[in-house]
Formats: structure tokens, C-alpha cells, sequence
């Protein structure tokens, strides 16, 4: 993940930024932690420009920490879906989309593929 460009756009504000810790207010938040942790949280959708998109549902936010440690949450309903591991998530191709259905389940949508790597697994369960 470290070697990603990271670009987040939200509700029509856009901050690109790596380093000194950075705060865009308003319905939906990003904020860039000075310990390398990038958090995105909002009560509407949430944006991950990259090779493809990266959607994430209300109440969802996406942590990325200095040694490349990747924590996703998304909350639907009582369900909790986390990735957790050394590793990254690669998405490719155009139009695609990676966002938790109405069940809690990780889905994929578009002409691209989403890629999972490194040693940690996708998982669901009850809060």
C-alpha cells in the first residue's frame, strides 16, 4: 500500500495527501493521522480513486497504517466485514467496484477484478 497513490474524494472536496495530518470537515471526513494512519469516515459514500473505485457504505472507514497493515470495516446492518493483514488490496481494470451489500458481504462490480494479497482474510460477523 505504501507504494500506492492515494487520492480521496468526497461530497465534492477533494485532498490528496501523504504526511502532515490534514482534516476536511463537513458531512463526511477524511483525516490523515500523523503515526501514517489514513481514516475515512462519513455518513455517505466514500470514494478510493485509484486503477478502479473503491466504494464504501455508510458508517465504513478504511485504515491504512505505516508497515502496511490494512484494516477495512464496513458496518451494514449488525454485520462487521474486516480485512486485516500484511498485505494490500489491488483493483484494476475500469468501473470497478468493491462495497458491502445489504447482507455484509464484500462485493465486486465492473469489467476490472479485485485482487487480495498478503497474509491477511476477509471476515464477517456479528457486532
Amino acid at each position: 500500500m505504501n507504494k500506492m497513490l492515494i487520492v480521496f474524494m468526497c461530497m465534492g472536496l477533494m485532498l490528496v495527501g501523504v504526511g502532515a495530518a490534514k482534516v476536511v470537515s463537513g458531512i463526511g471526513g477524511f483525516w490523515a493521522i500523523g503515526d501514517g494512519r489514513t481514516d475515512v469516515a462519513g455518513d455517505g459514500w466514500s470514494w478510493f480513486d485509484g486503477n478502479g473505485t473503491i466504494n464504501m457504505s455508510n458508517s465504513s472507514n478504511m485504515t491504512v497504517l505505516n508497515d502496511g497493515f490494512v484494516k477495512s470495516e464496513g458496518w451494514v446492518g449488525y454485520n462487521r466485514v474486516v480485512y486485516e493483514g500484511v498485505g494490500e488490496i489491488n483493483v484494476s481494470g475500469n468501473g470497478v467496484d468493491l462495497y458491502f451489500d445489504g447482507d455484509g458481504h464484500v462485493m465486486a462490480a465492473g469489467t476490472g477484478s479485485v485482487d487480495f494479497t498478503g497474509t491477511g482474510d476477509w471476515g464477517k460477523y456479528k457486532y
